[in-house]
C-alpha cells in the first residue's frame, strides 16, 4: 500500500499568497504593507520583525511581500538573503547588486533607474573589498595572517584608490538625489539575519546604518532578538540590546503560535499522508498516553513542517510492515533527536529485554545494568527533549526496564509493534529485511485460506521463495480470526501436501518445517471451542488425505496434547482417531499400493531415509506396534525390501569433510521394534551382492550384522 504521488506534498516555509493562513499572520502583514507603501517621510525607516526560531517570521514576510507586490506601481521590493553568501565582499557586492536589479526591473523612470543602478554598482565595488580587508586586519590572530589574504588586500588597495578619487559619501548623496527623482519607495526585506555568523551579523547592521540608509528606503529585518543582541554585544559602547534599540525604529514582536493550533495542524497533516485504513486507526489512539511526549516536541509550525516532510517520504516505502503509531513516534525521535534514534537502532537487545541465554529472567544486577543502559540511550549528548523522549521510548518499548524478554510476543508481532523482535528491523531499514516475509504475503495467505487449491498453491510458492516457515509462524498470529471452515481447509491442505512441502531438494526432510506445520495445525484446532467439532474436522481431513508423514506427525502431537492436558481432544476421541489412522495406513500400504508408492520413493536412498523409518516410528507412536509390524512384514517378504528397511534406519553425520552413514545404537533400537534382529540375522548374512545397489546399503547390512551378532552373543542365543 503506497501513497499516490499527488499525495506527497513537501510543505514549504514561505506561504502561498492565497494559501491558508494557519497562524493568523496575513491580516497584520497586509495592514503593515499598506502602511509602508503610504509612508510619506523620505528618511530611511528600519522595521524589525522579532521572534524566536519557528515563530512564523518567514511566513509573515511572505504575506507582507505578497501584499506589497499588488502595489508595484508605488514600491520596489528587494528580497535579500544575506546567508546565501560566504564572504564579506560577496555579501556587500550582492546587496547593492540586488538593489540595482530590483530598481531596473521596476516601473519607475527608465533613465533614472539606470543612473541609480550604476551608482549603486560603484558604491558596492568600493565598499566590498574595503570591508573585507578591514575584517581581516581586525582578526584576533594578531601578526599571523591567514593564508589567501593577498587578493583581499589587492582588491582593497584598488578600492582605497577609488575611495580617494571618489568619496562614498558623495556617491550616497548622488544616489539619494536620484532616488528623490525616482519617487518610489524601495522596500528591502532581509530575513533570517540570525542565521549569519557573528561577524556577518555585525557587518549587515553596519552596512545598513552607515552606507545604505538611503532616502525613500524601508528595511524590514527579520531575526531572533536574543541571538542578534548577543552578536552585537560590544559592537559599540553599551549592550547589544541598547544597540538594537537605537537601530530599529519600529519593532514588532511576533508571539509563538497557539500550541493547540500547532497540534491541530500536525494531526491534520499526519492523517493526510496516512493511507485510509490507518487514518481511523490513528484517530483511536491520537490522544492516548503516547501523546504527551510526542506533542511536546512540536512548538512551532516549522517543527511540524520538518516532521511531516520527513514522515511522508519514509512512511510509504514500508507502511504495510510497521505499526503506524510506533513509526509516527519513532520518526519524531529521528527528526528531533537523531543521536537517540541512532542508539535505539543499535540497542535492540537492551530495548526488547533480550538476554543471551535460555533463561527468561534477569538477575537484579543485570536488570540494574539494563536500566542504566536505557538511561544512556535517552540521556546521550545534545539531547534537548529528555522527558519527551523518555515518554516516547517507554511507550514504544513498554517492558524495556523489566527483567523479561518479550521480543517474541505474538500480539506485539501481530500488531506490527517495534517491540517485536520480528518487526524491529523494519523500522530502521525502511524496507523489508532480506529473508523476511512481507505483511502483504501474510495477508494473502490468510485471505486465500477459504479456497483449498489456491491456499495450497500459495504454500508451494512460499516454499520456493524460502519463506514458508516464516509464513506459518506469522499466520498463527491470526488463528483467532480464522473461520472454522477455513481452519478445516488449512488442516486438510497440509494433510495432503505436507509431505511434499517438507521434502528438501536433497531428499531429506525439513524437520523445522514439520514442527512448524504441526504447531500451526494445533494452534488453529485449539481455536475451535467444541471438542467434538475439532475431532470431526480432523477425522474428515484424515479420511480424504493423500499424505502420510505430516499426518502422522500431527496426530502424534495431538496425542501428546490430549493425554497430557486434555486440551485438544478428549481421550475417547483420540482413541477413535488412532484406530482410524491405523486402518488408513494399512489400507494405503497394502501389498499392491506399497509397490506402487514405496518402490517409487525408495528408489532414492535419501527419500527412504527420510520417509520410511520416520513413518514407521510415527505410526507406532500413534496407533501402536501392530500396524507398522504388519506393514514391515509385507515389505520384507523379499530381500530387496529387507535391504531397503535396514538402510532406511541409517543415520547421517556431517564430519566436515563429507557425510558419514552408520547404524547407531539408537537407530538399531528403533529398527528392532519392527523386526527381531536375531531372527533375521542369518537371512541378512545370506543376501547376495546382486541385491545390493548402493554402498550405503552395504554399510547398513554390515553394521546390522555386527550389532545383531553382539546382541545374540549377549543373550546367549
Amino acid at each position: 500500500m503506497e501513497l499516490a504521488k499527488e499525495d506527497v506534498k513537501i510543505l514549504p516555509d514561505v506561504p502561498e499568497c492565497n494559501g491558508e493562513d494557519v497562524l493568523n499572520r496575513r491580516g497584520f502583514a497586509e495592514r503593515l504593507a499598506l502602511k509602508l507603501v503610504d509612508y510619506k517621510d523620505p528618511d530611511c525607516l528600519i522595521v524589525g520583525i522579532h521572534g524566536p526560531w519557528g515563530s512564523g517570521k518567514t511566513t509573515f514576510l511572505g504575506y507582507l511581500e505578497c501584499k506589497l507586490s499588488t502595489r508595484g506601481e508605488d514600491a520596489i521590493i528587494v528580497h535579500f538573503n544575506p546567508w546565501n553568501f560566504s564572504t564579506v565582499d560577496q555579501l556587500i557586492a550582492m546587496f547593492f547588486s540586488e538593489m540595482r536589479l530590483a530598481i531596473h526591473s521596476g516601473k519607475g523612470l527608465r533613465e533614472t533607474s539606470l543612473k541609480i543602478g550604476k551608482a549603486l554598482e560603484r558604491l558596492g565595488k568600493i565598499l566590498a573589498p574595503v570591508e573585507a580587508a578591514i575584517s581581516i586586519i581586525t582578526l584576533p590572530s594578531g601578526l599571523v595572517f591567514p593564508s589567501g589574504i593577498s587578493p583581499a588586500f589587492e582588491k582593497a588597495g584598488s578600492a582605497f584608490k577609488d575611495l580617494a578619487e571618489q568619496d562614498p559619501s558623495n556617491l550616497k548623496k548622488e544616489i539619494n538625489k536620484l532616488l528623490c527623482e525616482y519617487d518610489k519607495k524601495i522596500i528591502i526585506l532581509i530575513d533570517d539575519i540570525d542565521r549569519l555568523d557573528k561577524e556577518s551579523m555585525r557587518l549587515m547592521f553596519r552596512l545598513i546604518r552607515l552606507n545604505a540608509d538611503f532616502i525613500n528606503t524601508i528595511y524590514i529585518l527579520s531575526f531572533d532578538r536574543g541571538v542578534v543582541e548577543g552578536a552585537l554585544q560590544g559592537e559599540q559602547s553599551g549592550s547589544g540590546r541598547e544597540y538594537l534599540e537605537k537601530f530599529i525604529q519600529v519593532p514588532f514582536d511576533l508571539p509563538l503560535p497557539d500550541r493547540n493550533k500547532i497540534i491541530k495542524i500536525l494531526m491534520e497533516q499526519i492523517i493526510r499522508i496516512l493511507p485510509p485504513p490507518a487514518q481511523s486507526e490513528f484517530e483511536r489512539y491520537r490522544w492516548d498516553s503516547f501523546s504527551s511526549g510526542f506533542y511536546s516536541l512540536f512548538k512551532t509550525l516549522r517543527d511540524v513542517k520538518r516532521y511531516i516532510n520527513g514522515l511522508q517520504l519514509t512512511l510509504p516505502s514500508i507502511n504495510d510492515e510497521i505499526n503506524y503509531r510506533d513509526f509516527i513516534a519513532l520518526e519524531a525521535i529521528r527528526i528531533f533527536e537523531p543521536d537517540v534514534y541512532g542508539k535505539i537502532a543499535t540497542d535492540k537487545e537492551i530495548l526488547l529485554g533480550n538476554k543471551p541465554s535460555y533463561s527468561l529472567d534477569l538477575s537484579k544486577e543485570e536488570l540494574v545494568k539494563r536500566k542504566e543502559r536505557i538511561d544512556v540511550i535517552i540521556k546521550c549528548d545534545n539531547v534537548t527533549h529528555q522527558e519527551a523522549i523518555r515518554s516516547i521510548v517507554s511507550n514504544l518499548f513498554p517492558n524495556a526496564g523489566e527483567g523479561k524478554y518479550y521480543g517474541y510476543s505474538t500480539q506485539y508481532r501481530k500488531d506490527r509493534r517495534i517491540c517485536s523482535s520480528d518487526r524491529f528491523d523494519n523500522y530502521f531499514l525502511l524496507t523489508l529485511p532480506e529473508g523476511r516475509i512481507s505483511q502483504a504475503e501474510i495477508n494473502r495467505a490468510v485471505e486465500e485460506m477459504d479456497a483449498k487449491e489456491s491456499f495450497e498453491q500459495i504454500m508451494r510458492e512460499y516454499k520456493k521463495k524460502g519463506i514458508i516457515n516464516l509464513s506459518l509462524d506469522r499466520i498463527i498470529d491470526y488463528a483467532d480470526q480464522i473461520p472454522v471452515e477455513n481452519i478445516k481447509i488449512f488442516i486438510c491442505s497440509f494433510f495432503d501436501i505436507g509431505d511434499e512441502l517438507i521434502e528438501m531438494p536433497d531428499g531429506y526432510l525439513n524437520y523445522d518445517l514439520e514442527t512448524q506445520i504441526s504447531r500451526s495445525i494445533l494452534a488453529f484446532t485449539s481455536q475451535i471451542d467444541d471438542f467434538s467439532k475439532r475431532a470431526e474436522i480432523i477425522v474428515n481431513c484424515l479420511k480424504h488425505s493423500t499424505g502420510f508423514y505430516i499426518l502422522l506427525s500431527v496426530i502424534f502431537d495431538i496425542k501428546k496434547k490430549s493425554f497430557d492436558s486434555n486440551e485438544l481432544l478428549s481421550k475417547e476421541s483420540f482413541l477413535a482417531l488412532s484406530e482410524l489412522v491405523n486402518e488408513k495406513m494399512m489400507t494405503e500400504t497394502s501389498e499392491i499400493h506399497s509397490k506402487l508408492m514405496m518402490e517409487a520413493k525408495l528408489e532414492s536412498y535419501s527419500i527412504r531415509v527420510s520417509y520410511l523409518s520416520s513413518i514407521l516410528v510415527r505410526w507406532k507412536e500413534v496407533s501402536g506396534i501392530k500396524g507398522p509390524r504388519d506393514f514391515v512384514s509385507q515389505l520384507i517378504r523379499d530381500d530387496k525390501g529387507l535391504v531397503k528397511l535396514l538402510t532406511a534406519f541409517l543415520t547421517v553425520t556431517d564430519t566436515g569433510s563429507g557425510l558419514r552413514y552408520s547404524l547407531d545404537d539408537h537407530s538399531f533400537g528403533y529398527l528392532s521394534q519392527f523386526i527381531d534382529p536375531i531372527i533375521y540375522l542369518s537371512r541378512i548374512k545370506s543376501i547376495g551382492t546382486d541385491i545390493i545397489k548402493d554402498y550405503r546399503e552395504r554399510i547398513a547390512i554390515d553394521e546390522f550384522i555386527q550389532k545383531a551378532e553382539k546382541r545374540s552373543l549377549n543373550s546367549g542365543e
